[in-house]
């Protein structure tokens, strides 16, 4: 005889489910968008952003990052802009951190510092 065990399944899936952490990173998007935040034109028409949230991480050494939230379901995806002089670049990720290299600066946005040798630019971002 054959017993069922699967009322065992939902109790721990519940419990599980209540312990993943929420992002910190996306309290970015609750602050008040200002001017300095809007994308330049041309990285406005990248593919997979959401370019009405866009907010301007940091700007140095040539170029500047942006976070954005990602087209498709509202919450899931995050991306990491990038502006220079060359062109714009995205990278979008449902997870972080999320990093990415352009005009030799290496980017990342995330939860915790990605390492001892990059810097801290703003909350959640970091370059080296």
């Amino acid at each position: 005889m054959v017993r069922s065990r699967s009322w065992l399944v939902l109790p721990l899936l519940v419990v599980l489910a209540g312990c993943a952490p929420a992002l910190t990173v996306t309290t970015i998007f609750d602050d008040q968008r200002e001017a300095a935040d809007t994308l330049p034109d041309e990285a406005s028409i990248l593919d997979g952003i959401e370019p009405a949230t866009s907010r301007l991480l940091w700007e140095g050494d040539g170029v500047s990052f942006y976070a954005t939230r990602g087209e498709g379901d509202p919450g899931t995806l995050l991306c990491l802009v990038a502006v220079e002089e060359s062109g714009p670049a995205a990278a979008c990720s449902g997870r972080v951190p999320i990093t990415m290299t352009t005009a030799g600066v290496e980017g990342s946005f995330g939860e915790d510092s990605p390492g001892a040798d990059w810097v801290e630019r703003a909350p959640h971002f970091w370059t080296r």
